[in-house]
């Protein structure tokens, strides 16, 4: 597996590198590796190449579990910001398979603009309920991480709507309004209660806030132990990862973590490249990650929900899997994704 950071290079193995014509980015190539096509194009049928916004801690034992089965080699291409306009300006030289996002509410532009193509799979339908996928196949989800309210030892907010309630004024935790997560909440929350509705429910918000919006979604969990704050959201999976360290024991004796009702969820998927040049190896990848192996990976390892509900949960999510099931469809998330901004904007919620 080689993994490329906007000009760095890490993997397990080095067996290729891919070359990106006019790219900032080179990779380190092993002796006899095969040779590229002049077009940048990888020209080996054992190769997928990864295109994604995802950080390597999430992905590395999935990808590495899909080599060992498939014995296809992974490249993967990590872009945190900037991935659609990359793609864009590489055109029909493009050597990316698959395009994953964080949040599938990205995965909308990329159709948009013509990055990715429709897939019509027997395998990815049967796995990923419709909820979790694009009613024209242009995207699967992958895992889900539930928004969550988190509440200190004197409760707080347990839904949505208490987030906005006057009895929770200087109470509540949030980060940027901007960030993606948010943005989907919010597109989330136009898709249920209109934009009017929605634009009420963040003023709401915005005037309990206990400060001003800041730092990532532990910083809000952290918000909540320390006494700042009666509320704060984030992503389930945070919590989880928290634990493993030494704040285990003060987190289980002091905060809560509440998924309401119909929860938001930030689901990760993935999406065909409209050119990919390794398409059965796309598809064996897409495939991979929707079925049990990686799902259950994914839930051991870094604590996120399966969208295949064959999947096993473990113990601490086990108690979530009922009302994860009345969870929001994946596309609220992204249906409203640029009017949710323009209303974190019109607000100035993070001001």
């Amino acid at each position: 597996m080689i993994i490329i950071y906007n000009g760095g290079t890490k993997g397990r193995t080095m067996r290729t590198a891919l070359k990106f014509l006019g790219a900032v980015v080179a990779a380190v190539v092993t002796a006899g590796a095969l040779g590229l096509a002049a077009s940048g194009v990888l020209a080996a049928s054992g190769e997928v190449n990864l295109y994604t916004d995802r950080q390597e801690v999430f992905l590395r034992a999935v990808l590495v579990a899909f080599e060992e089965e498939s014995g296809v080699a992974v490249n993967v291409l990590f872009v945190k910001k900037g991935l659609l306009e990359r793609m864009r300006a590489e055109g029909e030289e493009s050597p990316a398979d698959v395009v994953m996002a964080a949040d599938v509410g990205r995965l909308r532009d990329f159709a948009a603009a013509g990055l990715t193509a429709p897939v019509d799979d027997a395998a990815l339908l049967a796995a990923v309920p419709p909820e979790y996928r694009d009613g024209d196949g242009y995207w699967f989800g992958i895992t889900r991480r539930a928004r969550a309210i988190f509440t200190g030892a004197n409760g707080g907010a347990k839904t949505y709507d208490d987030l906005a309630s006057p009895q929770m004024k200087g109470g509540v935790c949030m980060r940027s309004g901007l960030h993606s997560y948010n943005i989907a909440l919010i597109s989330d929350m136009i898709a249920r209660k209109g934009k009017d509705g929605a634009r009420a429910w963040l003023e709401g918000v915005k005037q309990n806030l206990a400060r001003t919006p800041q730092g990532n979604d532990r910083a809000q969990i952290r918000g909540v132990l320390n006494g700042e704050c009666r509320a704060g959201v984030a992503n389930s999976y945070y919590y989880f990862q928290m634990l493993k360290g030494d704040l285990r024991g003060e987190l289980l004796a002091n905060v809560e973590m509440v998924v309401p009702l119909r929860a938001n969820v930030n689901v990760t998927g993935s999406a065909l490249a409209a050119r990919a040049p390794n398409r059965e190896n796309a598809l064996l990848l897409m495939r991979f990650l929707a079925g049990e192996k990686a799902q259950n990976i994914y839930a051991s390892e870094n604590f996120e929900f399966p969208v295949n509900l064959s999947a096993e949960y473990p113990p601490e999510l086990e108690r979530y899997r009922g009302v994860l099931l009345r969870a929001s469809p994946a596309g609220n998330s992204g249906r409203y994704r640029k009017e949710a901004s323009r209303l974190v904007e019109e607000i100035g919620f993070d001001r």
